[in-house]
């Protein structure tokens, strides 16, 4: 569905060939914007992401949705000495979830750089699968109500993109 398709043309009623390569960047788009709007991946992506120390709290959010369980994540701190150390996957659990998956210590976690910006770094996949159609149907007919709004109102370069936007779908999805 994230590609242009007979469905994608009638929805921004494209007829014919000539205007594919527009719609396919509009889909584009809009799954990007979708994704960083709702903070999630539709697609299985790879991500890595470093942040300050995670002693002294009781879960450490991840910031990307969904994560499922049984994903390989990999977790490297800093010491205040510099050291750069690979957590053991038995020293937390990983909390799966669509909304709001984070890591859990077992025990708690180990003394880390408190004042480096960048003291826990966490590699992680996160995404409904492989495909357009592992994404719950709700996501993918947005992104393709967004994608069509955006060809419906690609002349009205004026116009800010939230007023197009909320003009267009916002009542639906919001």
């Amino acid at each position: 569905m994230f590609g242009v398709s007979n469905h994608s043309k009638g929805s921004a009623a494209v007829d014919g060939d000539d205007q594919d390569a527009m719609l396919a960047a509009l889909i584009g788009t809009a799954r990007t914007v979708i994704e960083r709007r709702r903070s999630l991946a539709m697609i299985t992506q790879v991500w890595a992401w470093s942040g300050p120390t995670a002693a002294g709290k009781a879960s450490l959010p991840l910031p990307l949705a969904p994560v499922r369980s049984g994903v390989a994540v990999s977790v490297r701190y800093r010491t205040e000495a510099g050291d750069e150390i690979d957590l053991p996957t038995d020293a937390f659990r990983l909390v799966a979830s669509d909304v709001l998956p984070r890591l859990v210590p077992v025990g708690a976690w180990p003394a880390m750089a408190r004042t480096a910006p960048d003291a826990l770094a966490v590699t992680f996949a996160a995404g409904f699968g492989d495909a357009a159609s592992d994404v719950p149907l709700p996501l993918r007919q947005e992104v393709l109500m967004y994608a069509t709004a955006l060809y419906d109102r690609r002349q009205a370069a004026t116009e800010p993109l939230q007023l197009v936007m909320a003009g267009a779908y916002g009542p639906l999805v919001f």
